[in-house]
């Protein structure tokens, strides 16, 4: 004990290290009592994945209260573009699944798929949900 004393340099090493745990610990665990949890579920996409890529292009809308993914071929001279992943955040479970989507090999022409996964779901195309949440995706494009 008394190496612990006349060193204050292992007393802060090792309080430190407590008090971090404890304030990030706090950090996330009083937003949770304050503020009111998501109370709906919502669809977002994220188009920075690297490796998936696709001879046409792939676009997300809503359509008659429905997510649709847009299919058109690419220009002539155009390379493949990367998909974009398509995700589900469950306010019940608050969890994020990907949807998977029934993608076609080629396209000679532009067509609208529906997504199974989502068949289910009545979705507006609003960044505003009714209970006050807001999705801002990434701006530093």
């Amino acid at each position: 004990m008394n190496i612990v004393r006349n060193n204050p340099l292992i007393s802060f090493s090792i309080i430190l290290p407590l008090v971090v745990v404890a304030l990030f610990s706090a950090a996330t665990l009083l937003p949770r009592l304050f503020v009111d949890p998501p109370a709906y579920n919502f669809v977002f996409t994220d188009e920075t994945t690297r490796g998936r890529e696709a001879p046409f292009n792939l676009e997300f809308s809503v359509a008659d209260d429905k997510v649709v993914a847009r299919v058109s071929p690419l220009k002539p001279g155009r390379m493949n573009t990367p998909i974009p992943r398509l995700y589900l955040f469950d306010q019940a479970s608050t969890s994020v699944r990907e949807i998977n989507l029934p993608l076609p090999d080629t396209v000679t022409a532009a067509m609208v798929l529906d997504i199974p996964e989502l068949a289910g779901f009545t979705t507006n195309g609003n960044l505003h949900a009714p209970d006050g949440y807001e999705f801002r995706g990434n701006t530093r494009r």
